[in-house]
């Protein structure tokens, strides 16, 4: 990622895996957080394998948080800054402003982010502050086996992309549609798994 190494970092943080690294970063991940959710799930265990390499992390939390600490008591700093509709994304961008991170790591869903021209302004809006990685959680095909155009938007807006299954790296990851690393990293990768090698 050229300027931008901690991106690579959050890239394999995601499978959990520890390589060699300048120094520690703070990372701000933007999801949603402390609800019964898949994505606050998969949060809470990026999270916790980043906080144990010793990185400093904050969750960017959508507004109305629960008030419930994590069932296995795991917490770290979260702040209430974004919605989901689109006039909902500038106290986030305020908060990473104030906040300074290395990396920023957004959690994508279509029902997070239902359109792809605000989050595309948000993610240009962010990288031009730091390094940007989106996590497609979900990638539909278009029917000839690429992404779909919201797909390629919301995913190549940023320095790196991650996508949790094999049709998503094929949608995303194919030579003709990547402008940017597209690494696979399936669902529920556990701790010492090792991810595939990113697409270059």
């Amino acid at each position: 990622f050229g300027a931008w190494p901690g991106g690579r970092l959050v890239v394999h943080a995601e499978a959990m895996i520890d390589e060699p690294r300048p120094s520690l970063l703070k990372i701000l991940i933007v999801s949603t957080w402390r609800t019964y959710c898949g994505i606050a799930s998969y949060t809470r265990d990026l999270a916790r394998a980043l906080v144990k390499l010793g990185h400093h992390v904050v969750v960017l939390a959508e507004e109305g948080v629960g008030g419930d600490p994590n069932e296995d008591g795991f917490d770290v700093p979260y702040i209430e800054c974004w919605r989901r509709d689109i006039t909902g994304y500038d106290a986030l961008i305020r908060t990473v402003e104030q906040e300074q991170p290395d990396v920023v790591s957004i959690q994508h869903e279509y029902g997070l982010f239902p359109d792809s021209t605000a989050f595309e302004d948000l993610v240009k809006k962010l990288r031009a502050k730091t390094c940007v990685t989106v996590t497609m959680h979900t990638v539909s095909s278009d029917g000839r086996g690429a992404g779909t155009e919201h797909d390629r938007r919301c995913a190549f807006s940023a320095d790196a992309v991650v996508v949790h299954s094999w049709a998503g790296l094929d949608a995303l990851g194919k030579p003709i549609h990547r402008a940017i690393p597209v690494v696979h990293i399936p669902h529920g990768t556990s701790e010492g798994c090792t991810p595939m090698d990113p697409v270059a």
